[in-house]
């Protein structure tokens, strides 16, 4: 079924990346700037929805153990730079505001220099991670703000993300990682 489910998702969506293509090209049309960066955005966002159809089929390979991984040197600064811009629309949609923290000013400081950090890491799983919880951080909080943070050292690199939204109830925190478990509020109904 997954296999057939994304096989016939995936054409549509080959379709509209193809058309934002043409859109893009300066030879087959003219656009404002303003309008460029929209489509560039929607065209970025098409060929990450076709990643994922591509990971309902790895989902099905995480199930039977044949999932595998393919790390490669990435400069997580930019990466995640890159990703809250990506991320920016569908909060901004809901009237969120999204930061990005990478690390706190000391006290009377006038500049923050976000520092480089560096991993060995599956950039397509690193994506799919946090836009997960991200997603479910603009799903969850009504009013205010969603932070993506990062920190890290010569040997880990961390991120959160944090949102003014209501919370997880502590009943519930023991469930986060079962398969398909939803907090039972009126929020999820």
């Amino acid at each position: 079924f997954i296999s057939t489910a994304s096989h016939e998702m995936r054409t549509p969506v080959a379709a509209i990346e193809g058309y934002l293509s043409l859109a893009l090209n300066e030879k087959v049309s003219k656009i404002d700037e303003k309008a460029k960066s929209y489509l560039e955005k929607a065209h970025a966002s098409t060929e990450h929805l076709g990643k994922l159809f591509q990971d309902l089929l790895t989902s099905a390979k995480a199930e039977d153990g044949r999932l595998t991984s393919h790390p490669t040197v990435v400069n997580i600064s930019e990466f995640i730079t890159q990703l809250v811009e990506d991320l920016k629309f569908s909060a901004e949609k809901k009237g969120l505001v999204l930061e990005m923290q990478t690390s706190s000013l000391p006290q009377g400081a006038q500049k923050n220099i976000a520092p480089v950090y560096y991993a060995k890491v599956d950039p397509d799983r690193l994506r799919e991670v946090v836009t997960n919880l991200f997603d479910n951080a603009v799903k969850y909080t009504e009013t205010g703000k969603i932070t993506i943070g990062m920190t890290g050292n010569t040997e880990v690199v961390q991120f959160s993300i944090t949102d003014t939204g209501h919370g997880i109830p502590k009943a519930d925190i023991p469930h986060m990682f079962q398969k398909f478990y939803r907090v039972d509020n009126s929020a999820t109904r």
